[in-house]
């Protein structure tokens, strides 16, 4: 749906190229908000296997890595990476 929002606000007179690059600045813009996400949100963890995925919105990317990194270092120090 969102693909045929941005399709049609993209000029049609453009040449190719110019009109994906138009659609790629469109999809990949960030709204602005006034209301905050709900954490849930703005952070989403996946598992599949022994893979663990965290996607987080870009601003939050640096302090989450930090953290995952801390938190990692903690429990291996503490023993706690073996299995319960």
């Amino acid at each position: 749906a969102r693909a045929r929002e941005v399709a049609d606000e993209i000029p049609r007179n453009i040449p190719g190229p110019d009109r994906l690059e138009a659609a790629v600045t469109l999809l990949t813009a960030t709204k602005t908000s006034t209301q905050k996400a709900h954490p849930s949100e703005r952070v989403k963890i996946g598992r599949k296997g022994n893979r663990i995925t965290i996607d987080v919105d870009a601003d939050l990317v640096p302090r989450v890595e930090d953290a995952v990194r801390k938190l990692i270092t903690e429990l291996l120090d503490r023993g706690q990476d073996r299995p319960e």
